[in-house]
């Protein structure tokens, strides 16, 4: 990927609301040259779209659950299907190890939390379970350095 398409990542992830202007004055590019590069970025799929930085914690979503799932094999991918549209959970991945799937979510209360186990515990390709309750955030970000690996 060119250096000034990185550039412009990095300004995005930190602010996805930056003009093309800012942009083109920050890495050196007309504003036409910046919005050809984003939009390029858009339909290669590399910027796949912006949204709002919510402080869930302000919205009463001060419990996070880590799950890790053990899962019955050729159940995988449907399971995994299933907790991708799980709107409580902010991640699942497939992972290797004891376990198959990661997935992490956000509740208001132990209540909801519990619900969302015994959802988990009630499918029958899903073999076990492991909850961890986070105690506290030390970093929640998604800001790379992409010019870094360069």
């Amino acid at each position: 990927m060119k250096k000034t398409h990185l550039k412009i990542l990095s300004i995005l992830q930190t602010d996805g609301k930056a003009s093309y202007a800012e942009i083109g004055k920050k890495v050196g590019l007309s504003t036409s040259s910046v919005q050809k590069a984003i939009k390029e970025m858009e339909r290669e799929n590399v910027v796949k779209g912006y949204k709002a930085d919510i402080n869930l914690e302000k919205l009463g979503f001060d419990l996070i659950a880590l799950f890790l799932i053990k899962a019955n094999g050729p159940h995988i991918r449907r399971i995994v299907k299933s907790l991708k549209k799980d709107r409580s959970l902010e991640f699942v991945y497939e992972i290797t190890g004891e376990y198959d799937i990661a997935t992490m979510g956000k509740f208001r209360n132990r209540k909801t939390m519990n619900k969302k186990i015994k959802e988990l515990l009630n499918d029958r390709n899903i073999e076990s379970t492991n909850t961890s309750i986070v105690l506290s955030i030390e970093k929640e970000e998604r800001n790379l350095d992409f010019l870094k690996e360069q």
